[in-house]
């Protein structure tokens, strides 16, 4: 059977798949085209006599073009319902998406046949995009503190807790930091809020560049912060408690000499969150007391660097 006369059958097909709503495809057992609708045609820029009798992969993507073969032999073997979205492409090159509905029938040749019913769905996946870039950034704004673009004081507790659970779970080793800057109500006294604001800004981008991928920092409340570091001991936390201090100690920040205090602990056995950073913040008062511009741990106070 030509072309012309594939055709010709295919225009004196049902009127109700013809006027229907939503895109109807029928294909033969080796995903040849026999009928389409004009729903089907308009949903990929083809006329009617564009398609039938063209190899349904005509519609699909380079991408997924090989995929969409090999899953269509195994719908023709299998026979099972099929549901799917996928990205598929116009005849100008447009690329859409479609959900696609399919189910195997008997031909009035004998033959197997795809039906595949087609809806464009471009437009709501747009509109899940823009969704879902919307609540990330809902999300985010929820967790990070506004200033410094670090986790605010909620989101830092939730992931020590969660730190803690797992050090105790999985019998791993957790410490955090616990730091503030020193005379930082002078500094804003002296200098105004606008450029203390700029002061707590930098310091979060030290911490960022002297922290591992893996470690938490947070703002804690004012000029306190709280970092996190997961699967650590004292002596490697203290380390790195060491570098960010004398990073912000030799910081360009304003006219004066900006430092920090801080406190660092690891877990002890049976110890709870409130009592981890109750030692913390003990030791950071200890540093204060020191002098100042000191680190305090649960080993050795002041840290030496």
């Amino acid at each position: 059977m030509d072309k012309e006369e594939l055709i010709r059958i295919a225009k004196r097909k049902n009127r109700i798949i013809a006027e229907a709503p939503i895109g109807i495809c029928m294909t033969d057992r080796n995903g040849y085209f026999e009928v389409v609708n004009p729903t089907y045609c308009k949903i990929y820029g083809y006329e009617q006599e564009d398609l039938i009798g063209e190899h349904f992969s005509i519609v699909a993507t380079d991408e997924n073009k090989e995929y969409l073969i090999k899953i269509y032999e195994e719908f023709m073997n299998e026979g099972r319902e099929l549901e799917e979205e996928w990205e598929v492409e116009r005849k100008n090159g447009e690329k859409i998406h479609i959900l696609a509905n399919a189910i195997k029938v008997e031909g009035v040749d004998g033959e197997s046949k795809k039906i595949t019913f087609v809806i464009d769905i471009t437009e709501r996946k747009q509109l899940e995009r823009e969704l879902n870039k919307k609540n990330k950034i809902l999300k985010s704004k929820a967790v990070r503190d506004s200033l410094t673009g670090l986790y605010n004081h909620g989101e830092v507790i939730n992931r020590l807790d969660e730190e803690i659970s797992r050090s105790v779970r999985e019998d791993i080793p957790v410490t955090i930091m616990i730091l503030d800057i020193d005379n930082f109500t002078r500094i804003n006294n002296e200098y105004g809020h606008v450029q203390g604001d700029k002061v707590l800004k930098k310091m979060s981008r030290i911490f960022a560049q002297n922290t591992r991928e893996m470690d938490i920092c947070g703002r804690y409340g004012g000029d306190e912060f709280l970092i996190i570091f997961p699967n650590t001991r004292l002596e490697l936390g203290s380390q790195i408690a060491n570098r960010i201090k004398n990073k912000i100690e030799h910081k360009d920040m304003l006219t004066s000499e900006v430092t920090i205090s801080s406190g660092v602990a690891e877990l002890e056995k049976k110890q709870d969150r409130e009592e981890l950073i109750q030692q913390a913040d003990k030791l950071l008062y200890q540093a204060k007391n020191l002098g100042k511009n000191k680190i305090c741990s649960n080993q050795k106070c002041p840290l030496q660097e």
